[in-house]
């Protein structure tokens, strides 16, 4: 079989630790469930990604995160700049009704058929066809009783 894994383990206390695990459908990073960080550094940023084992919590920008995501803007920059999150469409041509970004609120692991639906949605709509002098785009929120939220993306 040309099927192989490779794992990396790694001494802490005097237990082993598998913290790499590579197979041929996964890679699997603190599969022991350590106490360890993961840590992704930028050109100039020390925590670009950072993993925080002990919180479960990630950060972008920070390594002391708040939140399970914490998105920080850059310091330094000179100006107010917070952190961003951009959900964006690949569609090439945007048309009146399209979808830009959807946010959607849920409870999957609840029970029962409604229970585990979309309760509610924020989307972004074009409101034109865009060109290049036109975005014109409403914010749209959607909640539902029954069945799912009346939304396109859920």
């Amino acid at each position: 079989s040309e099927d192989g894994k490779m794992h990396l383990r790694t001494s802490k206390g005097g237990s082993m630790n598998k913290r790499i695990s590579i197979s041929a459908t996964e890679t699997i990073i603190n599969e022991d469930h350590a106490d360890v960080d993961f840590r992704v550094e930028g050109d100039t940023e020390a925590n670009l990604l950072f993993v925080n084992a002990g919180t479960e919590r990630v950060g972008i920008g920070t390594n002391v995160p708040s939140t399970q995501l914490d998105v920080r803007g850059p310091a330094g920059s000179g100006a107010a700049t917070g952190g961003a999150l951009t959900l964006s469409t690949a569609e090439l041509t945007v048309v009146d009704g399209d979808y830009l970004g959807i946010i959607n609120f849920q409870a999957p692991l609840e029970t029962g058929a409604d229970a585990i639906l979309v309760g509610a949605s924020i989307h972004a709509e074009a409101d034109v066809t865009f060109d290049a002098t036109n975005n014109a785009t409403e914010l749209v929120f959607s909640t539902a009783s029954t069945s799912a939220a009346s939304i396109g993306g859920g």
